[in-house]
């Protein structure tokens, strides 16, 4: 008997797959910009989580650049 094997593809089940074939589809993932992988039932949660991080860095940048334009300018002046 052949061992039972899954395989990874980039394409829709839809695009590969004969009618009989979709029923042993197993789950979708989406490839993530830090290489890792979100299954389509987490996407949501994922993106909440990544909107937060970008908006804590976007105050951290800001900061930062606030705090360097504050010491130029007292550099400047004395």
């Amino acid at each position: 008997m052949l061992p039972l094997l899954t395989y990874f593809s980039l394409l829709r089940p839809e695009e590969w797959a004969k009618e009989e074939k979709l029923k042993d589809y197993v789950a979708s993932f989406r490839l993530e910009m830090d290489r890792s992988f979100t299954p389509v039932t987490d996407i949501a949660a994922r993106d909440v989580q990544f909107r937060s991080l970008e908006a804590f860095l976007k105050k951290l940048a800001f900061k930062e650049e606030f705090n360097m334009g504050v010491l130029l300018s007292n550099d400047l002046s004395n």
